[in-house]
């Protein structure tokens, strides 16, 4: 007779299985736990810079099919020359606001706009310092501002100021060309503040773009939600230069340092003897740093946390 001995099927893995299995899993995730702690950094720079990218061609490609720029752009300060309250950063020393008035104090900055096709600008929806609306970036525009020859309108603005690169007052810019430069990318010599305002204007839903060579207008893609889109303007805002100043031998206004194409810098400022239509500098965030942060300087941060492994 003969016995056979029959080995039932293994219903599962035995312990010594599990405890490879957990081991890998282990080694895995510790390999992954770095990567995914920088997702949310990753995501709001390459969203960043892909969306000031955008813009930047959006922008000059309206300009190029209708041969004006857009009406429409919002106001960040208001009739009174205040910043809008709601700013990541709202320092004095950052951004300079002030006030234009059509045929008034300004007339020139305003003429310069609408030569470039700017007739009506949206006010800014501010009140007693407060931000009247329930949501910081999507219902910051109020009532269009004429701009047209004779209204009479006050618009406020807010222009570029000095800045700095991490602290106001300690580190400050050389002057407001270095700030530009820096955000950008373009050489000193392609800006002057004694001749020129730099204008912020921010891009909003209600842009005359806005089915025409765009969708919908961008947020800024905050990196914590305490600074997310209702509690701070997140939207992307288009730099213009705008005609201040005529004439040659120009003193140097404050904060003013232009310098020539090699770099040399200008006792005075050259500037035209005709008021020039303004011109599209770029786009860019409004970030909690003291300065601009445009497509140049958001590209080498994007970089500097890759190599730091953030």
């Amino acid at each position: 007779m003969k016995y056979y001995n029959y080995k039932a099927r293994q219903a599962g893995m035995t312990l010594i299985e599990l405890t490879v299995v957990l081991l890998i899993l282990i080694g895995l995730a510790g390999l992954m736990i770095p990567y995914v702690s920088g997702f949310v950094s990753k995501t709001h720079d390459a969203t960043g810079d892909n969306n000031i990218a955008n813009l930047n061609n959006t922008i000059q490609r309206f300009q190029v099919q209708s041969m004006k720029f857009p009406n429409n752009l919002q106001s960040l300060a208001d009739v009174s020359g205040a910043t809008y309250t709601e700013l990541m950063n709202t320092n004095a020393g950052v951004y300079a606001p002030t006030t234009y008035v059509e045929g008034g104090a300004g007339n020139m900055q305003i003429m310069s706009l609408r030569s470039a096709g700017i007739t009506s600008v949206l006010d800014l929806n501010q009140v007693a310092g407060t931000f009247n609306g329930t949501s910081a970036t999507f219902t910051a525009a109020g009532a269009p501002v004429d701009l047209t020859m004779g209204s009479g309108s006050t618009l406020g603005v807010l222009t570029v100021g000095l800045g700095a690169e991490t602290t106001v007052g300690t580190d400050d810019y050389a002057s407001i060309e270095e700030h530009l430069a820096d955000a950008t990318g373009a050489q000193i010599s392609h800006f002057n503040a004694t001749c020129n305002d730099y204008v912020l204007f921010g891009i909003g839903q209600e842009n005359e773009m806005i089915g025409k060579a765009m969708t919908d207008a961008p947020i800024h893609f905050a990196q914590q939600g305490a600074m997310g889109p209702d509690n701070n303007y997140n939207r992307f805002v288009a730099i213009f230069e705008v005609d201040k100043a005529n004439g040659t031998g120009v003193v140097l206004a404050a904060n003013s340092l232009p310098e020539d194409e090699l770099g040399n810098a200008l006792a005075t400022a050259d500037c035209g003897t005709s008021t020039h239509a303004a011109k599209f500098i770029g786009t860019a965030m409004l970030m909690m740093p003291p300065h601009l942060w445009g497509l140049a300087h958001s590209l080498s941060h994007t970089y500097e946390n890759i190599a730091n492994g953030n």
